[in-house]
């Protein structure tokens, strides 16, 4: 409590409080009128202090209240205002049960007559007023005695006013970085005796006898070497870069070179194939979304790919009418949404700042792990509060993904020569990096008329969780 009244000195003992109260009256130039009960001694020293001051220290100090109109101080005991507070009160109930009900029809033009409103409303009629609304003409219907009437209608219009819309700008980059290297081998051997090859066994069976690859590989042709045109040998080690392996970009099945490195007698053929691939890219792709939204509502960016992914077949039955059944197999897709989505929930401050509630969502399919064919799906997800000036830009980034792949497959023991390993063996690696950021941008288009709360207490509401 604070006190500006002229400063004075006071030095009284056992005095009567009616003479300390006539003297407090003289200095205030205030009409001051004590009750028949107001009685008791004083006994103060003040030296330089308001007067208001010393009138509250000797109420205090015995027990009494005052009431003020004007230049009219009435001073009082604390029960009996209190009893006479109470009895006003009763009185002023009574006159209200007895004032006449009236409907009072408020048309709202910015916010929305719901339950919501309706409940605020309530909150300031007396005790037989009631409120409704009407959806369709956005109306407010309040019957009350005339004060509650004017309260419910002065706070309808506190609450009706147009809130500001903020334009929201976002660019989405995201960033990828591939590389791809394979390096493989392919050795083809084949071994025959018999007559045409001019080394026969010496046995009427087996005459012809022969080893060489398990010819699961296609073979390597040895035309021009000395073998018959088209003739191919088999595989002994079969060690290929994949047609499918790469970053992405599409299947590649490299460049090869085959070797044929001789052939005895038409008896024995050794030939090689080498593969080799090796990639590398970078890709960038911009988006530039812009959605307004009102204050404190959500706004929603969505930048997606709609992936149709073809269910297992399910057999079903068709009666025919003939007492047969031909059987027919359903194909349904499940529908699968992968890309970036972006929530903003902007609140705008009095002093032209934004508090931004961001939550972003970027989701793949992962082919690698389905069920029943459909995949799984892998999402990295941000949540941040942001509070920031009005045309100021804030970056969301830290949404990023690494993979990196590295196999060795071989023949055992030869793959582990030094130096001559490699002959033996396939290597392939791949890396793949990628990064998500996010430019936000908010733009205040219309403060409107709204009363809005300064920037300090939004964000240490935000902080708390409120």
């Amino acid at each position: 409590m604070s006190f500006n009244g002229e400063r004075i000195s006071l030095d009284f003992k056992d005095a009567d409080i009616q003479n300390v109260l006539r003297v407090l009256a003289d200095v205030s130039h205030l009409n001051i009128i004590a009750t028949d009960d107001v009685k008791g001694k004083v006994t103060l020293h003040l030296v330089d202090v308001p007067w208001d001051q010393a009138l509250d220290l000797v109420l205090r100090s015995n027990r009494l209240e005052m009431m003020r109109q004007g230049n009219v101080v009435r001073i009082s005991t604390v029960s009996r205002l209190k009893e006479e507070r109470e009895a006003l009160r009763a009185a002023e109930d009574a006159a209200r049960e007895l004032e006449p009900l009236r409907v009072h029809y408020v048309k709202v033009n910015y916010a929305r007559a719901d339950d919501a409103l309706v409940d605020k409303v309530k909150g300031v009629l007396s005790e037989r007023g009631s409120v409704t609304f009407d959806d369709r003409t956005n109306t407010i219907i309040v019957r009350d005695i005339p004060h509650g009437l004017q309260d419910a209608s002065e706070l309808i219009t506190q609450l009706d006013t147009q809130s500001p819309e903020v334009l929201i700008e976002a660019n989405i980059v995201e960033a990828t970085e591939d590389f791809s290297r394979g390096l493989g081998v392919q050795w083809g051997y084949r071994f025959n005796a018999g007559p045409s090859t001019g080394n026969p066994t010496g046995l009427n069976f087996p005459g012809t006898v022969g080893f060489g690859g398990s010819g699961l590989g296609t073979g390597l042709p040895t035309a021009g070497v000395n073998g018959a045109p088209g003739q191919s040998v088999p595989f002994l080690a079969d060690f290929p870069v994949p047609g499918n392996f790469g970053s992405g970009f599409g299947a590649n099945n490299g460049s090869a070179l085959d070797l044929a490195l001789g052939s005895l007698s038409g008896s024995q053929s050794l030939s090689a194939r080498l593969t080799a691939l090796e990639e590398q890219g970078k890709g960038k792709v911009i988006s530039r979304p812009r959605v307004i939204t009102m204050n404190n509502v959500a706004a929603t960016i969505q930048s997606l790919t709609i992936l149709r992914v073809k269910l297992p077949s399910t057999g079903t039955v068709i009666n025919t009418g003939t007492g047969g059944a031909a059987g027919s197999a359903s194909t349904a897709t499940e529908k699968i949404n992968t890309g970036i989505t972006l929530v903003v929930t902007p609140q705008v401050s009095q002093d032209g700042f934004v508090l931004m509630s961001i939550f972003a969502k970027s989701s793949q399919p992962d082919f690698t792990h389905t069920v029943d064919n459909i995949p799984n799906e892998v999402s990295r997800e941000a949540n941040s509060n942001v509070l920031i000036k009005d045309g100021e830009t804030v970056v969301l980034g830290g949404i990023y993904r690494n993979t990196s792949n590295d196999a060795e497959s071989g023949l055992p023991f030869l793959s582990r020569i030094p130096a001559l390993g490699w002959l033996f063996k396939r290597v392939l690696r791949s890396h793949h990096h990628e990064e998500l950021l996010v430019f936000l941008t908010p733009k205040i288009v219309a403060a409107g008329a709204v009363a809005l709360p300064p920037a300090e207490r939004l964000w240490e509401e935000r902080r708390q969780g409120g």
